[in-house]
């Protein structure tokens, strides 16, 4: 466990020691944040749309970005030769990524309410929203990470990120787009994080949020497993 948390940190610290991943995980969404409301999109529509956006680009560059700045330290030197598990290695990457997710939320929650004039009071069940979108999107970035090494993983990562983006409605309605386009998101794991943040923080609940959670489930064990081949014993390669 002690392993695990090891990583944690070292998840932490590589997210906010390196400008670029602070800058698009707050700063950029922050000014979007300012600037959606000119073009009369409602409130309820892209706050959501950029917190489930730019959560899922924290967490998936996040792994990405790290896995890079480790191997060129010899932070990652010093935990190799304790023989670090795959297990390990998921654990705290997890635990890295559920904290940052949280704390986005927060910092777009008050930031809503205090520069739009919104109070925004989510439903309790945004938690389970949250922690099961860090999970899926952290074993997104696990998954990239394993079939593209060092620095193109960040450039792959990009690409399936933004245009999940586009393609899951969290920058525009899909009902403007073609109707191929609405049933082409049901395949992408944002479009699921994106629905429940949009229930849950409307203050609501409806049913289809089980679908929902379930979904970001699946999601999660399938990129866990197809993103940790050698999980158990083996030692991390990185």
């Amino acid at each position: 466990m002690n392993r695990a948390l090891s990583i944690t940190e070292l998840a932490l610290k590589s997210w906010y020691r390196v400008p670029s991943s602070f800058f698009f995980s707050i700063g950029l969404p922050l000014s979007l944040l300012l600037i959606f409301p000119l073009i009369l999109l409602p409130v309820e529509f892209f706050l959501p749309g950029l917190l489930a956006a730019f959560s899922m680009y924290t967490n998936v560059l996040g792994i990405s970005m790290q896995n890079v700045e480790l191997r060129k330290s010899r932070a990652m030197k010093r935990l190799y030769v304790t023989s670090l598990t795959r297990l390990e290695w998921v654990v705290g990457n997890y635990i890295a990524q559920t904290l940052l997710a949280f704390l986005l939320t927060i910092i777009f929650v008050l930031a809503g309410s205090l520069t739009l004039q919104v109070p925004l009071i989510p439903h309790i069940s945004i938690v389970p929203v949250i922690f099961l979108g860090a999970a899926m999107s952290s074993s997104l970035g696990m998954t990239i990470s394993n079939i593209v090494r060092g620095e193109n993983s960040i450039i792959l990562s990009n690409i399936v990120v933004f245009s999940m983006m586009f393609l899951s409605g969290a920058l525009f309605p899909l009902d403007l787009g073609p109707p191929v386009l609405r049933e082409l998101s049901n395949f992408f794991p944002l479009t699921y994080l994106l629905d429940g943040l949009r229930i849950t923080l409307s203050g609501g609940f409806e049913s289809r949020l089980g679908l929902d959670l379930l979904m970001m489930g699946i999601f999660s064990i399938a990129f866990t497993i197809f993103g940790s081949v050698r999980i158990g014993n083996k030692r991390v390669e990185i």
